[in-house]
């Protein structure tokens, strides 16, 4: 297949595009030679295949920023953007044995070549980000799918399948200056999903080397952070000893007492951004089982996700509005309790990870749950339905996204893109239930 693509919204250079997709199938199973009875179908596949991304409307054009007092410039239009490109290989086997045991097997490599990507920009410019071209990706999955009919009788068949995949990516080639977005940092060398942001000290080998020789001038606090407490005291003396809102003096740097301390760089000039893990999740597994009786169908499907981080961002986010629940002091002993500032230096910013707020993201979800009735024959002619054409009539209650189980604290760890997985005040996807009636003429 050979495909040509025009579009006003590509630069007036790259107005079109050719595209293009090959495949190619072998029959194994077909030929008089092939050995293995068993293997009612094995057949070896591969393709390749072109794409494009298009750019957005607005990447074009200069954006701004409209209050009721005034406008400020945001975005700087780039008329010169390419679609980017990706062109992916993929191999694979599909084989079914014994009549009721079939698997399916799938490698597939992609390059990804002129990513749109938002820029930062120079200051002289007055605008903060362009919409560029930049960089080349390369990634690679792995696509396990097995079905097997596990039972067929006269009246009663049972049936499951296995959907397994997991993806990695790395960034090439980048021509540009490295820099952090969100939460992934850009950057040759690196990877698509992986995480960027601070994190509090938990120990004290993370002390900076300063402190080598007053280690016992910090300790671990209820919440499991290091924190300066100086000579003497304990992280329990806040409120005992009115220490909370005052500083301490170790080896010559003031701390706020009974704060949590950001990792450092080596000259401790500033917070150190550091690699936190990554949300590409290890493996996405789907589970799936049918079963027929006579007329009744039963279907369940179960999705289960290992692995992956999550930004929980709204939990962020309420720190830093003093929303969250952690910040009501209300139950507990008073060495326990702890001001607002506390809570302020968890929250951090607004628009960096912290790690306090990346949590597991690994799911177990009920996905679906339905059953299917089928009237029988002579069902429909006592109805008199026969009468009035009907051939066939169902009857159906389908229920989607019905437990979800999982250690992520917000509502839903499903957020995101599975290489940009950031819960900011995302709405959890809905619990349906859903019934039907078919009717064949």
């Amino acid at each position: 297949m050979l495909r040509r693509d025009g579009s006003s919204l590509f630069g007036p250079d790259h107005r079109w595009n050719n595209y293009y997709r090959a495949a190619f199938a072998y029959r194994l199973s077909e030929e008089p030679w092939w050995p293995l009875g068993f293997f009612d179908e094995f057949k070896l596949r591969a393709s390749v295949g072109t794409a494009g991304g298009r750019p957005g409307f607005a990447d074009q054009y200069e954006t701004y920023l409209v209050s009721y007092l005034s406008a400020t410039r945001s975005t700087l239009g780039n008329r010169k953007l390419r679609p980017s490109f990706t062109r992916e290989v993929e191999i694979g086997a599909d084989m079914l044995a014994f009549g009721r045991v079939a698997l399916e097997l799938t490698y597939a490599q992609q390059v990804s070549k002129d990513q749109i990507v938002q820029m930062p920009q120079p200051a002289a410019t007055g605008y903060k980000n362009r919409w560029e071209n930049a960089g080349v990706i390369e990634g690679y999955s792995v696509e396990a799918a097995l079905r097997a009919d596990l039972y067929r009788g006269r009246d009663l068949q049972w049936s499951m399948s296995v959907v397994a995949d997991r993806s990695r990516n790395q960034i090439t080639e980048w021509n540009r200056p490295c820099f952090i977005s969100g939460l992934t940092r850009h950057c040759q060398g690196y990877r698509r999903g992986d995480i960027y942001g601070y994190r509090f000290i938990r120990d004290v080998s993370e002390l900076p080397a300063i402190h080598v020789g007053s280690a016992d001038q910090f300790q671990v606090n209820d919440d499991g952070f290091l924190i300066p407490v100086g000579v003497g005291n304990s992280w329990r003396d806040g409120l005992a000893k009115g220490l909370w809102g005052t500083t301490v003096t170790i080896d010559g740097v003031e701390y706020s007492w009974g704060l949590p301390i950001t990792l450092k760089t080596q000259a401790m000039d500033a917070d150190s951004l550091v690699y936190i893990g990554s949300m590409a999740p290890d493996v996405k597994l789907g589970i799936g089982s049918t079963i027929t009786w006579k007329g009744l169908t039963l279907y369940g499907l179960v999705d289960w996700q290992v692995g992956g981080l999550v930004h929980n961002a709204t939990r962020q986010r309420l720190y830093q509005s003093l929303r969250a629940a952690d910040v009501d002091q209300s139950g507990k002993s008073d060495e326990r309790k702890k001001p607002i500032d506390y809570y302020l230096r968890l929250g951090y910013t607004g628009t960096t990870a912290v790690e306090h707020f990346i949590e597991p993201g690994g799911f177990i979800k009920l996905r679906e749950v339905s059953a299917k009735y089928t009237l029988p024959q002579p069902t429909l002619a006592r109805l008199g339905l026969s009468r009035l054409g009907a051939e066939r009539v169902s009857i159906a209650l389908i229920g989607r996204n019905l437990l979800t189980f999982t250690d992520y604290t917000g509502f839903d760890p499903e957020v995101g893109s599975i290489f940009y997985r950031s819960d900011n005040f995302n709405y959890p996807n809905f619990r349906t239930f859903t019934s039907s009636i078919e009717v064949v003429f």
